[in-house]
């Protein structure tokens, strides 16, 4: 008779009991479709709020980090590309 202790689960393919917190079966080596990361919903709320336009929720949530970079990446050239231009006008300027 098999028996479940509060960190184990069986696992996916072979049903043999592992920990939840594993990676792998230690029997298989099929990857735990269990062990996921838990996030904090506030926090991704509050990522998604005020940082959802620079990509940082898509990072913190690792859905599509690479969708994440982007908006990132592209954030920063606007920013340096506002920048530049409103040290170009300041500089134009005559008081």
């Amino acid at each position: 008779m098999t028996q479940y202790f509060n960190d184990d689960i069986p696992c996916n393919s072979c049903n043999r009991l592992i920990r939840k917190y594993d990676q792998t079966c230690v029997a298989c080596g099929a990857k735990n479709k269990q062990n996921k990361k838990s996030y904090y919903g506030l926090i991704a709320f509050l990522f998604c709020l005020f940082f959802g336009y620079l990509g940082f929720s898509n990072l913190y949530l690792g859905k599509n980090p690479k969708i994440g970079f982007t908006f990132l990446f592209i954030s920063i050239v606007f920013l340096l590309i506002a920048l530049l231009l409103f040290k170009a006008d300041k500089s134009t300027t005559k008081y």
